[in-house]
């Protein structure tokens, strides 16, 4: 729904979108990373595309704790 949103405010805002959250293993660490949506939307002066991006973030901030937690606790990341 907030891609839905933001598309609402411009279409070209597509190519922007920070939709993907990466989780990868190297030399026995595990990595979690996405972009932050907040800044990748600074450059579009929009306000509601800035509303949007603010709740996205806060979503994906929540994700990625919750991914390292599991990690923390030795859970796999591919579940």
């Amino acid at each position: 729904s907030f891609a839905y949103e933001a598309l609402q405010s411009g279409k070209d805002i597509g190519l922007l979108l920070p939709c993907n959250i990466i989780v990868y293993t190297e030399n026995e660490k595990t990595f979690v990373s996405a972009i932050d949506p907040e800044r990748a939307m600074s450059i579009v002066e929009n306000p509601e595309l800035k509303k949007i991006a603010k709740k996205v973030g806060i979503k994906l901030k929540k994700v990625i704790n919750t991914i390292a937690l599991n990690i923390m606790k030795g859970g796999k990341t591919n579940d």
